[in-house]
């Protein structure tokens, strides 16, 4: 917040007239900094004083706009050559930290995309910008670039790839944020079990199998490299995500 500088006229007026009533006043030497000997003329012996007063109140001139970015930025206009030397773990220190819940969503929507590559799916798009239902989502190309043997497995592997990858990431399952992927995986579910029991049985197992297969170093190492791609550009295309997943699994 910016103060208003207080007006000198009265303070002026009354040490002018204690400096001519008093020649010996402290109060003189106070204000005008150093030992002063007042004309004998009244008249001038009060400019004299009023003018040292208000330049000792007066605010100090404005900055110029070079001094002002010599003042906050000393190095800039050093030669190249003389400018202080800037280490690497500076940028990173600097660098800020990805929120936990959009580095929890990358890793959640990286383990739909690697799961949905190991089984064949194509993958059109991931993406970690959230809309009004959902944080990420990860989008699948039409057809599959190869067929897997149990295509209603294969469906539910990826539906619960996402919770898997979360889960490996923080130690522990987040139902809430899965809970549509959970829905429709418990439908797949449901279409091969004679019951809800046995329904909860096949969730369990296909969820099991995910943590198997995420559980491979290169699997996870895939998961890490689109997750980090999500966090620096939060969108990347399908290509983007099979480039990094061919990087450690390979190309079929």
């Amino acid at each position: 917040m910016r103060y208003r500088t207080p007006s000198p006229r009265f303070g002026s007026h009354r040490l002018a007239r204690t400096a001519l009533d008093r020649a010996d006043s402290p109060s003189l030497d106070h204000w005008t900094g150093s030992p002063t000997r007042l004309p004998a003329d009244r008249s001038r012996a009060a400019t004299v004083v009023m003018g040292r007063v208000v330049s000792r109140c007066a605010p100090p001139p404005p900055l110029s706009r070079r001094r002002m970015i010599d003042h906050r930025c000393p190095d800039l206009f050093l030669p190249k050559d003389a400018r202080p030397k800037t280490r690497p773990d500076d940028v990173d220190d600097a660098a800020p930290e990805p929120d936990d819940q959009l580095r929890r969503t990358a890793y959640h929507e990286a383990g739909h995309a690697v799961i949905a590559l190991l089984m064949g799916r194509g993958v059109q798009r991931v993406s970690v910008e959230p809309d009004a239902t959902r944080l990420g989502k990860c989008e699948f190309a039409k057809g599959n670039f190869r067929r897997p043997k149990d295509p209603i497995e294969a469906d539910g592997l990826v539906l619960l790839a996402g919770l898997a990858a979360e889960g490996r990431l923080t130690g522990e399952y987040a139902w809430d944020g899965a809970a549509s992927d959970l829905r429709s995986a418990r439908r797949l579910t449901r279409q091969r079990a004679g019951s809800e029991r046995q329904a909860e049985r096949l969730e369990r197992r296909w969820l099991d199998k995910v943590e198997h297969l995420l559980a491979d170093d290169d699997h996870w190492r895939a998961v890490e490299a689109i997750a980090d791609e999500l966090l620096v550009h939060r969108t990347i295309s399908g290509r983007a995500a099979r480039h990094h997943f061919e990087r450690f699994v390979g190309a079929d």
